[in-house]
């Protein structure tokens, strides 16, 4: 069911997936998470980004997914990096998502305006396979 979810929020253009990768703990603990969708977002370079995330975080109490990266370390210590960002992520990425699906050991269970619908859809898409490409 994971594979069938993963392939289901390909749709999106944000969506974050954790999974414990079966680590056991206690019974009826989240097996793995996704967030999906956006209703709001907040990302920032090194500078005030700390700052600004915690006013996101006090406008409303709700769940959030995203990243934090290795440059912060400059708002907090005095350092710096002189490494070239070749990949063009923010230093600070988060976002309220539309939708959020839990995974327990028993159950599946779905955050959203319709989870019947949503739970529909999953079961009707189709599992994405890697493309291989050939020389």
């Amino acid at each position: 069911m994971k594979e069938k979810v993963l392939s289901w929020a390909q749709q999106f253009d944000t969506f974050s997936f954790l999974d414990n990768n079966g680590y056991e703990t206690t019974p009826h603990t989240i097996e793995c998470i996704l967030a999906a969708g956006r209703k709001r977002e907040y990302s920032a370079n090194t500078g005030n980004a700390l700052a600004g995330l915690q006013a996101f975080i006090n406008e409303k109490n709700s769940w959030l997914f995203g990243h934090l990266g290795f440059d912060l370390k400059n708002e907090i210590e005095n350092l710096s990096s002189s490494h070239p960002d070749r990949i063009g992520f923010p230093d600070l990425y988060f976002f309220e998502p539309e939708i959020i699906i839990r995974f327990t050991e028993d159950e599946m269970e779905i955050n959203a305006g319709d989870p019947t619908d949503i739970f529909q859809e999953i079961i009707q898409s189709e599992i994405s396979k890697p493309s291989s490409k050939s020389s």
